[in-house]
């Protein structure tokens, strides 16, 4: 274990006392960086769970941490060159519980997944693309299941683009 004591500033303005920031942390993680670091490959590897278990915290600790570095890096995307999209679902868990997938089938890239299987999901793709310097005219072709909601959700956002089935 490393412990280490962070130097705390008075404001004589405000009244309130803060700690410093330091090199070796994000500022209010608890961790190091390089922990952040391994902890992340690890759950690349293995489930968060059992990574939790080997580093000996609360998996919550290391979903807060993943939800923060996907937040940095989802807000850097751009999807200004996507032409060809695949929408598929798949189950998260037995039962009925579903999300929705959409790939770059040029770039081969997970682009937007969310909850859900309705024609709103493929709404809300085309929300999160534009919100990503995508354009919704300069997608031209979308390959996708027969569900008939995702017909639905691609005339509505994508009138331009052509319609594939997958065979499966």
């Amino acid at each position: 274990w490393l412990h280490c004591e962070v130097p705390r500033i008075a404001c004589s303005d405000c009244g309130k006392t803060t700690q410093m920031l330091v090199p070796w942390a994000r500022p209010g993680s608890g961790f190091t960086a390089a922990f952040e670091a391994f902890a992340l490959a690890l759950c690349r590897d293995l489930p968060v769970s059992q990574a939790a278990a080997l580093l000996r915290c609360s998996d919550k600790q290391l979903w807060r941490r993943i939800e923060f570095y996907v937040e940095q890096a989802r807000a850097q995307e751009r999807f200004t060159d996507v032409r060809t999209v695949g929408i598929d679902e798949t189950s998260v868990r037995r039962g009925q519980n579903y999300i929705t997938v959409v790939h770059d089938l040029d770039a081969k890239r997970l682009l937007f997944a969310t909850e859900g299987r309705e024609h709103k999901t493929v709404l809300d793709f085309v929300d999160d693309l534009k919100a990503h310097g995508g354009d919704s005219e300069q997608v031209k072709h979308v390959c996708m299941d027969m569900s008939a909601a995702y017909a639905k959700g691609v005339g509505l956002a994508l009138p331009q683009a052509q319609i594939s089935y997958d065979r499966f």
